[in-house]
């Protein structure tokens, strides 16, 4: 208790440490602990963030260690604990509830939080006193930051804190996770209400998910999934991804959540860890994914580990981590580039086997712009079980979470409609025929000004009259359908391109021919269909699917070949249209709509942590900017 009372009043007078304290226990009380102050404030840890949230790591509870085997502060000496050694929670008031929230997010630096306090403490507020004389009211403010995290702790459902060595571009450090195990059991005990909704989800899901997974190769071949724990086994999914804080570095966020969760994204999903890319090299995410590979592990069990990932003595706990319930990791998530990190697969650009799901080749007999039914490049496509063997034949490394994750196989690996289709095959569709409209003066007989002019006013009206939401922000120019040295593509975010499809059947019926005009139609079509079907596809679905990625895809290619024949540069034909066969022909109907694994809602958290991380110090910000996100994170959520 002592350490955590000077972080709480460390850089206050004798008078303000009466005036904050007396508002949460008695002052004799105060006054004895004033006497030991006095006398241990020269030793208060007074360094970076690491340092003050590693302090009394000499004194272990044997739960957690070091990668290098040197004890290391445990779950029950992370940061949560150390925080809440703070005598009493604040009272949260609602203006101190929007500062916490503000702050956490980045909106407003701790200055700024303590400098409104103040003002709103002086004006008569209740509950804002402690946080008014953080920092000695103001006039210490390198000591802002540390002593708001001490006051707004960690929130009630969140977990504690494991410090684990890794490995980075500078070499081993020692760097915090929220595990998702511990995830898993702090919501449970202490957030029962948010466990049913965000994570278990509506009675009977789980047996209906693996009911509809029963014939795939996930279940039939999983080492150790238990079928008569099916109705309490919780699948979960894996997502990251990166988000530039700054013109020179980006933020990598890693995070897990329930397939079967309900609520906003901060209520259903949950982060791991985060790292600047410049710190990254290919040992540190071996590193990272096997401590995260060794949690997913013990969530499947369902019970307290007995070893660490390093196979270390833990201090016992509690048989079970969430009574019955388990989680089983079936899904991954990210873009290509996140694969071509985490897997190795290989890049886009490669000119031989460049998708990690065939041998399809940029040009040859297996090149990928083939998309008719006989192309040779489908004969070739992987299992696990095949792809596993080429690694060896070859004397490749298996990728950390294929090796160590119990089950986890390449079916499971997401292709995303956002980045495939939305961000990508859509996104070209509607930049050619957009483009092809303005070249045609469709709007206008001037120049091609006048035309994105006219196209612009023809989109706003659209919008108004089919009462569109999702709407391209800004207006459409020139540089956003095509720019004078690339290829037509539209310029716009994800769901505002999906959304704009149907208008670009209506340009297509107006100027175009009857091939742009059925590529849009099965475009749309496409869209319809992931609207109208569940988590899992009907029969009727399971078949039209493929027959529609066929026709749009071959269409595409149709014209792409057609433009480069003719020597324009339109219609490119992109590795992206050849993975939106592979979604559509045999992801979808072996794992499921997907509608249901696409990113947005992942990429909303990470551009949340962006915003947190550029409020950050860079020395600092892996751990900060963790906590920052707790405590915004779970300001969201009525119940926590």
């Amino acid at each position: 208790m002592g350490a955590g009372c000077m972080t709480f009043f460390y850089g206050f007078s004798s008078n303000q440490i009466l005036l904050v304290a007396s508002a949460f226990c008695s002052i004799s009380f105060v006054q004895r602990w004033l006497n030991f102050l006095h006398s241990e404030f020269e030793m208060a840890p007074k360094g970076g963030i690491r340092k003050r949230l590693l302090d009394d790591g000499q004194h272990p509870s044997g739960s957690e260690a070091t990668g290098s085997g040197e004890p290391l502060p445990s779950s029950s000496r992370s940061l949560r604990r150390r925080v809440g050694d703070a005598p009493e929670p604040l009272q949260e008031q609602p203006l101190l509830q929007s500062l916490k929230r503000d702050w956490g997010k980045g909106l407003l630096s701790s200055k700024q939080v303590q400098e409104y306090a103040a003002g709103a403490d002086r004006q008569g507020a209740k509950g804002l006193a402690a946080v008014a004389a953080a920092g000695g009211s103001g006039r210490h403010p390198q000591n802002l930051q540390r002593s708001l995290m001490a006051m707004f702790g960690s929130p009630m459902g969140a977990p504690d804190f494991t410090w684990c060595e890794i490995e980075t571009k500078r070499g081993k450090k020692v760097h915090p996770f929220l595990l998702p195990h511990a995830w898993f059991a702090s919501m449970h005990a202490q957030c029962p209400d948010q466990f049913a909704s965000a994570v278990r989800g509506p009675e009977g899901a789980c047996a209906a998910f693996w009911a509809m997974m029963a014939d795939t190769s996930f279940v039939r071949e999983h080492p150790v999934l238990d079928r008569s724990m099916m109705a309490c086994t919780i699948p979960v999914g894996l997502y990251g991804d990166a988000g530039a804080f700054s013109q020179q570095d980006s933020l990598m966020v890693f995070t897990w959540n329930s397939l079967l969760g309900a609520g906003a994204t901060m209520e259903k999903k949950y982060l791991m860890t985060c790292i600047k890319k410049t710190e990254i090299i290919p040992a540190t995410y071996s590193s990272i994914f096997a401590i995260l590979s060794w949690s997913f592990n013990v969530m499947l069990t369902g019970v307290w580990p007995e070893v660490d990932w390093m196979g270390r003595q833990l201090a016992p706990k509690p048989e079970f981590l969430a009574q019955r319930f388990r989680a089983c990791l079936c899904q991954v998530r990210g873009d290509w580039e996140f694969y071509c990190s985490i897997f190795s697969f290989p890049k886009w650009n490669m000119a031989t086997r460049m998708c990690w799901m065939c041998d399809a080749s940029a040009s040859g007999l297996l090149a990928f712009s083939n998309c008719g039914p006989d192309a040779p490049w489908r004969a070739t496509r992987h299992s696990h079980e095949t792809y596993i063997a080429r690694l060896h034949a070859q004397g490749e490394p298996v990728p950390v979470l294929f090796e160590k994750v119990l089950g986890l196989r390449l079916e499971s690996v997401m292709i995303d409609v956002l980045h495939t289709c939305d961000l990508g095959f859509a996104a070209h569709v509607a930049g050619n025929i957009f483009h092809e409209c303005v070249q045609q003066k469709a709007f206008d007989a001037g120049d091609m000004d006048a035309n994105v002019k006219g196209q612009n006013d023809a989109l706003l009206a659209w919008y108004k009259k089919n009462k569109i939401e999702s709407r391209i922000k800004g207006k459409i120019t020139k540089d956003r359908i095509k720019t004078s040295s690339s290829w037509p593509k539209l310029k716009a975010k994800g769901a505002a391109t999906r959304h704009v499809i149907p208008f670009c059947l209506e340009l297509a019926r107006a100027h175009c021919d009857v091939r742009r005009v059925a590529l849009c139609q099965v475009l749309c079509s496409f869209y319809e269909l992931l609207n109208s079907q569940g988590m899992f596809l009907d029969a009727e679905a399971k078949a039209r699917m493929p027959a529609l990625a066929r026709r749009m895809c071959g269409l595409f290619a149709q014209l792409s070949s057609e433009a480069l024949q003719a020597n324009r540069k339109t219609w490119k034909m992109t590795p992206k249209v050849h993975l939106l066969l592979h979604l559509c022909e045999w992801q979808a109907p072996d794992q499921g709509n997907p509608r249901f694994c696409w990113t947005y809602s992942d990429e909303d958290l990470v551009g949340t942590m962006v915003e947190v991380a550029q409020s950050c110090h860079a020395s600092t910000m892996a751990a900060t900017a963790m906590v920052k996100w707790l405590v915004f994170a779970f300001e969201q959520s009525p119940e926590l």
